[in-house]
C-alpha cells in the first residue's frame, strides 16, 4: 500500500516511539466508580460537576437517566469519577459516599450499592498552561508525509483527539487544493 500522506492518530507515547516526536507524555490517573441506587439522583440526562475544589468526586453521571437499559427495572446506575491515586480502597469509597450524601442529601447515598471501580492510569494528559499552543497545526514529523494527530496538540480528552484529527485532515485537503 502506498500513500502520499499518512495521519498518525495515536496516543502521545506511541507517537513518540513511532515517529520520534516529543509529545507530552505525563498523565493523570482517574478512577470510575459504579453504584446501583434505589432512587433517581437527577431526572435529567446531565453531567453533575462537583463545585468543591477539595472534593473527592469530580463528576457524577446518572447513567440510567441517559440509558435506562443500563439498570434493572426500579433501580438506577450512577457513575462517579475521582482522582485515580488510590484504586477504590474502602477508605476512599466511604469518604466518597459521605461526600455524595452531602451533594445529594435526599438520595440516601449511604444506601447505594458499590458495583465496581476501575482505575484508569492514563485518563488524561497532564495539562499545564505552557502545553497549550506548543504545537503547530498540523505537526509534521521527521518522517516524510507523516502528519501527527494527537490530543496534546489541542487539549487532553476525546474532543482534543478528534479536533486534532480534523485539523490534520483539513491541512491535507488544503495542501491538495480541496479545501
Amino acid at each position: 500500500m502506498s500513500a502520499d500522506r499518512i495521519v498518525l492518530a495515536t496516543d502521545a507515547m506511541s507517537a513518540n516511539n513511532l515517529a520520534g516526536t516529543n509529545e507530552p507524555s505525563e498523565f493523570r490517573s482517574a478512577a470510575c466508580h459504579y453504584f446501583e441506587t434505589a432512587s433517581l439522583i437527577e431526572p435529567e440526562p446531565i453531567l453533575v460537576l462537583n463545585a468543591n475544589p477539595d472534593g473527592i468526586a469530580h463528576e457524577i453521571i446518572p447513567m440510567s437517566t441517559v440509558a435506562p437499559q443500563y439498570a434493572p427495572p426500579g433501580r438506577h446506575l450512577v457513575t462517579v469519577t475521582t482522582d485515580g491515586a488510590k484504586e477504590g480502597s474502602e477508605f476512599e469509597l466511604s469518604a466518597l459516599i459521605k461526600e455524595l450524601s452531602e451533594i445529594f442529601p435526599t438520595c440516601k447515598a449511604k444506601d447505594w450499592r458499590h458495583l465496581k471501580s476501575y482505575h484508569i492510569p492514563m485518563a488524561q494528559m497532564k495539562q499545564t498552561p505552557e502545553v497549550f499552543g506548543q504545537f503547530p497545526y498540523p505537526l509534521k514529523t521527521s518522517i516524510e508525509g507523516v502528519i501527527l494527530a494527537t490530543e496534546p496538540q489541542v487539549h487532553s480528552g476525546i474532543h482534543g483527539a478528534l479536533r486534532s484529527g480534523q485539523l490534520a485532515a483539513n491541512s491535507i485537503l488544503k495542501e491538495m487544493g480541496s479545501l
